[in-house]
């Protein structure tokens, strides 16, 4: 793809994949509006990313196939439920119309999908004009990771969550890595044909842009009832902030927390149904049940730290909550309250022995952030939504975040929101302004990142923005009279995207995703390829045959010849610390291959027949990539191998010695001489 026009055709199909499997799950509980848009790819996500975890334990390759299976299998599930729950179906059936108000709830419909489909409008503008082209790739530390975990998939055969990482491991245990967001892209390639990058990109524009806007207009309407002009607002508001979507994709391909994150809105509607915490709910706590069932493997399996920023941002609700239901124990008999303290004792105790069992859950509370700007400095940018790299206020966005607060707690009974934000706040501050180790507790779901704890930023503040700009307009609309019924939430859109135009945080975050995807023409330590190098993965498909290895440094960008080439290299990640025993001797000693047998030997296991030198410029650790490949660094120099291509320091070798006969070729039995 030379361009995003090209990428039309494939965005829809990307929609299509998200569509699909949910849809008819959709159908079979008779949801209806907002919340059967919203639920759609929510539950199709889950369903695509079980469906990769049990195909390969019944012996089937990762294709479509296994999603038509896995639907099918789920739409049997449902049935079953629906006619051993017949409250659940009643309660499907019922749907929306459970208020008795279906043209306002048509209208509510029309509106805020027309708002998300502006911030759709907007969020595809703006990735555009800031990526160039469909096939460009972030140039930031994990792309290596992801897109090479993309073309694991599509090699083996195999997307599941418990082997996503076997490309960059030595032996095939089962690690638990979440893989819903490789298992899409690889569907979007095998379906479409799209190069590793530009599904990529097609694939985030989908979630983005599609998924997260809808997320958020639910939400909103469950928080406020059928209130058109605050839930239209909602919609266009979902792209008015820098912190998310934008903000962890200047970070560094943070992939699976866009996923996550896009699906959180649902999520804490749905919890909020659960508790009846809203006005005029979509769908009663049974509906809202089942569906949480439904939508949180996918979250789980996209990035498990979604199922916490959905409790992070309720925490103020679920208080109040177990604060009303202990109350009531103790205020009935002293007995049944501390029963109840008993139980919620006991809960929490065997939730805390279950989380600290999973050794990555123990493993997050090594990370922290080192303190970037003073903590009151911190919590100044999160209060005006300009997290780094930005440093303009949102004036107008905040502005109507303070009003809406104001609003939400009189009129709308929604005054937890306002604790909400407030711990996000102090997350955000914990995170990017302290060195605190407690404080870190707080914040270890995310690792401590304070750019994924400013992606939950937005989920408290985009209801209360959309309180706030749909209260103003229908206040100055109010003496207009009958004509408000359409002027209010088509001024509350005008405005909403005109507020988006002129946001100098989204600005500014627009010009940082344009330097992350940029090309440099010389080797920059913060870039992963530069000019030469990208030349040189061009130039492999007619070099180097697809089942022959090249022998290279990860750190120097050579190890995106796997994902951008579809060519085998030695070490295809990083940040790989246990190298088997062929990987370790090469990596030491590939100089010596000529004369040394082990090292030889240890290539012809690998059928290494190649060197793809990329130099010693290193990304980001520059000590760790010298020290752990020295035997690669110094191979083109060693004599057993020669130049086959090159383009400026970007070089291409070919073995030509090696000690016990070259790989591939029948063992040498020459005496081998000394030294």
């Amino acid at each position: 793809m030379t361009s995003w026009l090209e990428a039309v055709p494939a965005l829809l199909v990307a929609l299509v994949v998200l569509a699909v499997p949910g849809t008819l799950i959709v159908l079979l509980l008779r949801l209806r509006g907002l919340l059967a848009v919203a639920a759609i790819p929510a539950v199709s996500i889950s369903i695509i990313a079980v469906s990769a975890i049990v195909g390969p334990w019944l012996g089937l390759r990762w294709g479509w196939w296994l999603p038509a299976l896995g639907t099918a299998v789920v739409a049997g599930a449902v049935l079953v439920i629906r006619k051993l729950v017949p409250q659940l179906r009643r309660a499907a059936q019922r749907g929306s119309s459970a208020t008795g108000r279906l043209g306002v709830e048509r209208r509510v419909l029309g509106w805020g999908l027309t708002g998300a489909a502006l911030a759709a409008v907007v969020i595809m503008g703006r990735l555009v004009v800031a990526v160039k082209n469909p096939e460009q790739i972030s140039q930031n530390y994990d792309t290596v990771f992801h897109l090479n975990a993309v073309r694991s998939i599509l090699d083996t055969g195999n997307g599941s969550s418990f082997a996503i990482s076997w490309f960059m491991r030595t032996n095939n245990d089962p690690v638990f890595y979440p893989a819903a967001w490789h298992d899409l892209v690889s569907l979007l390639i095998s379906l479409t044909g799209a190069s590793i990058p530009a599904a990529t990109n097609v694939m985030w524009v989908a979630v983005a842009a599609f998924v997260w806007p809808v997320g958020c207009v639910v939400l909103t309407r469950t928080l406020v009832g059928p209130n058109v002009p605050i839930v239209a607002a909602a919609g266009v508001l979902s792209a008015s902030f820098a912190s998310f979507p934008f903000l962890l994709l200047f970070y560094g391909t943070a992939y699976p927390n866009t996923v996550a994150n896009s699906l959180v809105p649902l999520g804490i509607a749905l919890v909020v149904m659960m508790l009846k915490a809203g006005p005029q709910p979509l769908a009663g706590p049974t509906v809202a049940s089942m569906l949480l069932v439904l939508v949180l493997p996918g979250i789980l399996l996209a990035q498990p730290n979604g199922v916490f920023s959905i409790a992070f941002i309720l925490t103020p609700l679920l208080a109040m909550v177990v604060w009303a239901w202990l109350r009531r124990g103790f205020l009935h008999h002293s007995v049944r309250g501390l029963v109840r303290a008993a139980v919620l004792l006991v809960a929490a105790a065997v939730i805390a022995v279950a989380l600290f069992s999973v050794p990555s859950f123990r493993r997050l509370f090594a990370f922290a952030n080192a303190q970037q700007v003073p903590f009151l400095d911190a919590i100044w940018r999160g209060i005006w939504n300009m997290p780094l790299p930005t440093d303009a206020p949102a004036i107008l966005v905040t502005g109507l975040v303070v009003f809406g607060l104001v609003v939400a707690w009189r009129r709308h009974r929604l005054g937890w929101l306002f604790f909400s934000v407030l711990l996000a706040l102090v997350a955000y501050a914990f995170a990017v302004g302290s060195n605190w180790g407690i404080g870190n507790l707080l914040i270890a779901p995310w690792w401590g990142n304070p750019e994924r704890i400013a992606a939950i930023l937005p989920l408290a503040s985009i209801p209360l923005a959309a309180i706030g700009l749909g209260t103003l307009a229908g206040m100055l609309a109010r003496p207009l009279g009958t004509p408000a019924r359409w002027l209010v939430p088509t001024a509350t859109l005008v405005v909403g995207v005109l507020m988006i135009t002129v946001s100098p945080p989204l600005r500014q975050i627009e010009a940082a995703i344009t330097d992350v995807f940029r090309v440099p023409a010389v080797p920059n330590p913060l870039k992963q390829l530069d000019a030469d190098e990208l030349e040189m993965l061009g130039r492999l498909d007619d070099l180097v045959p697809a089942d022959q290895m090249m022998a290279n440094n990860p750190w120097n960008g050579s190890a995106l010849a796997m994902a951008l080439a579809d060519r085998r290299v030695l070490v295809p990640y990083m940040s790989i610390f246990t190298l088997d025993d062929d990987q370790q001797i090469l990596s030491t000693s590939l100089d010596q291959i000529a004369d040394s047998v082990p090292v030889c030997d240890a290539a012809r296991n690998k059928n290494l027949r190649f060197l793809l030198d990329f130099g010693t410029d290193f990304i980001a650790a520059q000590q760790y990539g010298r020290v752990q490949y020295p035997g690669i660094d110094a191979a083109a120099t060693s004599g057993a191998f020669r130049l086959v291509s090159e383009v400026g320091h970007a070089r291409l070798y070919e073995l030509t010695r090696c000690a016990s006969g070259l790989p591939g070729e029948p063992r040498s039995l020459a005496p081998v001489p000394a030294g």
